[in-house]
């Protein structure tokens, strides 16, 4: 039995550290705490299941602010790609439209996107500032915001 954390568990497309013989028994998600909220967002084509592009969002408030956050790209790299310097932009700011847009371009900035029959790299991008921005104003709305 062993623990592994999310952002450790995908090593490259498709492949997983799962050893030959490993099962993924369980996934332990923590308790979020009462002032957070989550959303997923995806586009996919119609006549595709895979996504182009996804984002996940969870927005945590104290006092009106955001006091934390936590962005993860999807389709959009070798592996799901957590958007540091998105979410920081967002640590301690009032949720507002703005605010998720430019959390939204830095999170394309981020993006590691490669161009295929599903879509181009700079598609992907422009889906990524959309959805986390869409992600981003869901989650804060889940978790309490009065805005935006």
């Amino acid at each position: 039995l062993r623990e592994v954390a999310a952002e450790d568990f995908f090593v490259g497309p498709r492949h997983t550290v799962l050893q030959p013989g490993e099962l993924l028994g369980a996934v332990l998600i923590p308790p979020q705490p009462e002032s957070s909220g989550v959303s997923y967002q995806r586009f996919a084509r119609r006549s595709s299941t895979l996504a182009v592009a996804a984002v996940a969002a969870r927005v945590e408030l104290g006092e009106g602010r955001i006091a934390g956050a936590r962005i993860v790209l999807g389709a959009v790299a070798p592996v799901p790609l957590l958007a540091t310097r998105a979410a920081a932009v967002l640590e301690g700011e009032r949720p507002s439209v703005e605010l998720f847009a430019l959390a939204g371009a830095v999170s394309a900035e981020e993006a590691l996107p490669i161009s295929d029959l599903r879509g181009s790299a700079a598609f992907r991008r422009e889906l990524v500032t959309v959805l986390a921005r869409r992600a981003l104003s869901e989650a804060a709305a889940r978790a309490g915001a009065a805005g935006p």
